[in-house]
């Protein structure tokens, strides 16, 4: 008999010394709204630097059905979030959960 297989399949996996994780950020100014994915925080650091959007929406996915979502006015704290949403501590025990 083999084992079950858990229903949420995690999407992040470990390459090389980074975490790859899917981030996705839209960047909502009065007249538009971006949409960017990336699995780097850099990519979506620089892509926040460089905007001058009003408000920013950032969803980290863990795993399906699993992520954190937030709206933001300010880019400080829209780093905090992505610092907080990707720190070592959560994803580690997201995986070992995935996993049991």
């Amino acid at each position: 008999m083999q084992p079950s297989k858990s229903t949420n399949q995690v999407l992040f996996k470990y390459r090389g010394r980074e975490l790859r994780i899917p981030i996705t950020i839209r960047l909502i100014s009065a007249n538009r709204m971006q949409m960017y994915h990336s699995k780097r925080k850099s990519r979506i650091k620089a892509i926040v630097k460089a905007s001058s959007a009003k408000k920013y929406v950032l969803k980290v996915t863990y795993a399906t059905g699993i992520n954190n979502v937030g709206e933001y006015t300010t880019k400080d704290g829209l780093y905090h979030a992505l610092s907080s949403f990707t720190e070592k501590g959560l994803l580690t025990d997201l995986m070992r959960a995935s996993l049991t």
